[in-house]
C-alpha cells in the first residue's frame, strides 16, 4: 500500500494522509494494549488459583545476554526453596545475524552451565528447531531480562505471554530519557509484575505506563551484590597493591549508531586509553569493559569491520597491565579502585561501591539525555570533557587518593538508591513472590 501511494499521489497529499493516519494508529495501539491488559487481569486470576494449589512452582528466566543477568541472588534464593523450580532459558539475540547470535548464545549457555544452574537452550543445534516454551515447558511464571521486542524471536517476548504470570526487572538502573519511553512499551504494559528500582521509578511508571497497577518497588537487584561486598575471586590479570585498578567502560552508542542517546566516547578515546595504560604502566592497571553491543557494532563493515575490531580487543587482552572483560562484572567492580565510563546504568551502579568514578561527556548536552535521577547522580561524579581531564583524574584522584566527592556520593546512595525495608532488592522480590504465589 505504501509503495502504491508513493507512485500515484504527490508528496503533499501523502503528508496529509500521514497526519490523518498517525492519531488513528496511536488510538488503535492504545486500544490494543488496554484490551489485553483487561483480558490478562481476568485470566491471571484463574491462573493464580491453580498455581497456589501446586506443590512446586515452575519459574523460567529468559536470558539473552549473560552480561545483563541481574537476578543471580534471587535465582539462588528460589533454588534453595523446595517450593520453587527455577531454570534458565537461553534466548537468541537476533539483531546482528546468525553468526553473532550463535556466539552470544554459546557464551551465555556456558556461563550458566559453569554456575551449575538448571538451564535449557531455546535452539536445538542438531535439528535447528526452536523450543516452544509455552507448550513444551509450560512455566507457571516467566521472568524477562530484556524489555525490547525485536531483539529476540517473538516467541521469547512478552507478546507470546500477554496473559501469563510474567515478571520484569530492568536490566539497568534507569537513568536516561529513552528508558522513560519504554514505560509505554509492550513489556511494561503487559507484564504481570514490574519490579522497579525506587520511588522515583514508580512515579515514572504510574505517570507513563498504560498499566497503573503492576508496579512493585523493590530496589534494583543488580546492585545487591555490591552491598555485602563479598568477592568471589580477583579477576585482575596481575593483582598488585602497587598498581591502582581502573575500569574503562565505553558505551555502545557510537557515532551514527546512538539510537538518540549518543553517550559513547569510544571513537574519541580508544587509542588514548591504551596510551594511558602504557604511560602509567608501573602505577595502574586498566580493564577494558565494553558494552556487549559495542563489539558487533564496531564489526559492521561500514564501521571498523570484524578484523580491525578483533585486533583492537586483542590489544587489550595481551597488554601486560591491561585486560579485556566482556562478561560478568561484579567482582571486577568490587576489586577495582576507580572507573572511567560513559555508560547509562553504571552512573548509578558504580556509586554502590563508593569508589571514585569519572563520567566522559561526549558533548555538553549529555545531561539532557538523562532523567532527573540520572542528572542528580551525574552531579556527584567527576566530569571528563577531554584528555587533560582524564589525566588529572588518574593522577590526582586515583593514584593520589584524593577523592573529594566521596561524601556527596555516600549521601546520595543512602538517600536515593538503597532498596526499601532495609533489605536487599532480591529479598524484597523473593518475599513478594512468596506472598502472592504460595
Amino acid at each position: 500500500m505504501k509503495e502504491f501511494l508513493k507512485r500515484h499521489l504527490p508528496k503533499s497529499q501523502i503528508e496529509v494522509l500521514k497526519k490523518i493516519y498517525r492519531p488513528i494508529k496511536r488510538l488503535r495501539s492504545y486500544l490494543y494494549v488496554k484490551y489485553w491488559i483487561f483480558v490478562a487481569h481476568h485470566v491471571r486470576r484463574r491462573i493464580l488459583k491453580k498455581v497456589r494449589r501446586k506443590e512446586v512452582v515452575d519459574i523460567a528466566f529468559f536470558v539473552v545476554h549473560r552480561s545483563v543477568w541481574k537476578l543471580d541472588l534471587l535465582f539462588q534464593m528460589l533454588l534453595k526453596d523446595p517450593r520453587y523450580n527455577p531454570y534458565i532459558v537461553v534466548c537468541p539475540y537476533v539483531v546482528y545475524g546468525d553468526e553473532q547470535m550463535n556466539v552470544d548464545m554459546e557464551a551465555t549457555y556456558t556461563y550458566f552451565k559453569e554456575l551449575g544452574y538448571p538451564l535449557v537452550s531455546s535452539l536445538d543445534k542438531n535439528t535447528g528447531s526452536w523450543l516452544d516454551v509455552r507448550r513444551e515447558l509450560r512455566p507457571d511464571v516467566v521472568f524477562f531480562t530484556n524489555p525490547y521486542v525485536g531483539l529476540t524471536r517473538d516467541e521469547y517476548t512478552i507478546l507470546n505471554f500477554k496473559t501469563q504470570l510474567t515478571c520484569y526487572v530492568d536490566y539497568s538502573f534507569g537513568v536516561d530519557i529513552v528508558g522513560m519511553a519504554v514505560y509505554k512499551s509492550h513489556m511494561k504494559s503487559f507484564v504481570w509484575k514490574h519490579f522497579v528500582e525506587s520511588e522515583f521509578h514508580s512515579r515514572l511508571a504510574c505517570k507513563l505506563s498504560y498499566s497503573k497497577t503492576n508496579v512493585v518497588i523493590t530496589g534494583y537487584p543488580g546492585t545487591d551484590v555490591f552491598l555485602p561486598g563479598r568477592i568471589q575471586h580477583d579477576p585482575w590479570k596481575h593483582p598488585s597493591k602497587k598498581r591502582k585498578k581502573i575500569i574503562w567502560a565505553p558505551h555502545h552508542t557510537i557515532e551514527g549508531y546512538g539510537a538518540t542517546l549518543d553517550f559513547s566516547t569510544f571513537m574519541k578515546y580508544h587509542e588514548f586509553m591504551l596510551e594511558m595504560a602504557q604511560k602509567y604502566s608501573d602505577r595502574i592497571q586498566i580493564a577494558f569493559k565494553p558494552h556487549p553491543i559495542l563489539r558487533p557494532k564496531l564489526s559492521l563493515p561500514e564501521v571498523w569491520g570484524k578484523r580491525k575490531t578483533d585486533e583492537y580487543y586483542r590489544r587489550w587482552e595481551t597488554l601486560e597491565n591491561g585486560q579485556l572483560e566482556e562478561g560478568e562484572y561484579v567482582d571486577l567492580f568490587l576489586t577495582s579502585d576507580a572507573m572511567i565510563h560513559d555508560s547509562g546504568s553504571f552512573i548509578l551502579e558504580y556509586v554502590f561501591t563508593k569508589k571514585p568514578v569519572m563520567y566522559l561527556h561526549r558533548d555538553m548536552a549529555v545531561g539532557d539525555r538523562l532523567n532527573e535521577l540520572g542528572k542528580e547522580a551525574l552531579s556527584k561524579l567527576y566530569k571528563g570533557f577531554d584528555e587533560n581531564d582524564i589525566v588529572r583524574f588518574i593522577e590526582d584522584v586515583v593514584i593520589g587518593d584524593n577523592d573529594s566527592m566521596l561524601r556527596e556520593r555516600e549521601i546520595f546512595l543512602k538517600e536515593r538508591l538503597l532498596p526499601p525495608h532495609g533489605k536487599l532488592a532480591s529479598e524484597n522480590i523473593y518475599e513478594y513472590m512468596n506472598k502472592v504465589l504460595i
